[in-house]
């Protein structure tokens, strides 16, 4: 019987054979992998609208993480990752820290405003500077009657406002340009990026005062700023774990 089954075995089994064919390997067997500790499942990744919360969560500690490193990807997001794993040298994602859905719906640049809905826009927008302030009370003093002057070289406006607040005089104010601003487009924590703006006034026609918009001038330097303060905040937080930016 033991005669019977071992020719059995050899008239049925046979070694992996594998046949080239164009540039193609094939195999005579189907192949199944068996699974290992490189096919463990990756996590979902968690969210969170702070770089505070990102903190808290490194400190803290709750899932042992092991092998992980800090990545600021840019001006909003901010992830924590793991070390490459499997023989597809994936990642696995705990954490992302992103102002997307926060502060997305800031001032819009490039679009003329009417006065009351640029300052309205211009306090809830943009951190106090003295180019903002300056900006604030050009537009609240504008005049807006007949006769009212203003005018646009191209490089240089100007229009007619009162000298001062307290003033009740009228004058041919010129118009701040360029301007430096800090409008909230980064993480709270730390000090918003300040760049450079145009900002300009358009004729709102015969007794109507102009409309106002500010225009990006800094071709977006201001990212990289945002990167570094990032970086800087978390340094001070002392990771036990790399970073990089």
């Amino acid at each position: 019987m033991i005669a019977t089954a071992l020719k059995f075995l050899k008239n049925n089994l046979r070694s992996t054979e594998i046949v080239e064919r164009h540039d193609r390997h094939f195999s005579f067997e189907d192949l199944k992998l068996i699974p290992n500790k490189f096919d463990e499942p990756v996590p979902a990744e968690l969210t969170v609208n702070t770089l505070t919360g990102f903190s808290d969560y490194i400190h803290l500690n709750i899932d042992q993480l092991e092998n992980a490193f800090v990545h600021v990807e840019n001006y909003n997001s901010v992830r924590l990752l793991s070390a490459l794993f499997g023989d597809n040298h994936q990642r696995k994602n705990w954490l992302q820290a992103t102002t997307m859905g926060t502060l997305n719906d800031g001032f819009t640049f490039g679009r003329l405003m009417e006065i009351p809905d640029f300052i309205i826009a211009m306090q809830s927008y943009f951190a106090g500077t003295d180019d903002a302030q300056k900006i604030l009370e050009l537009v609240s003093n504008v005049k807006a009657e007949q006769g009212q002057s203003y005018s646009d070289t191209g490089f240089s406006q100007k229009v007619t406002a009162k000298r001062s607040v307290e003033s009740s005089m009228f004058d041919n104010v010129p118009v701040p340009n360029p301007v430096t601003l800090k409008p909230y487009r980064t993480f709270l924590e730390i000090e918003q990026p300040e760049s450079s703006f145009v900002f300009r006034l358009s004729s709102g026609g015969e007794g109507n005062p102009p409309k106002c918009a500010l225009f990006e001038a800094s071709g977006g330097a201001w990212k990289l700023d945002a990167i570094e303060k990032i970086s800087a905040w978390l340094a001070d937080q002392h990771f036990s774990i790399p970073m990089i930016a």
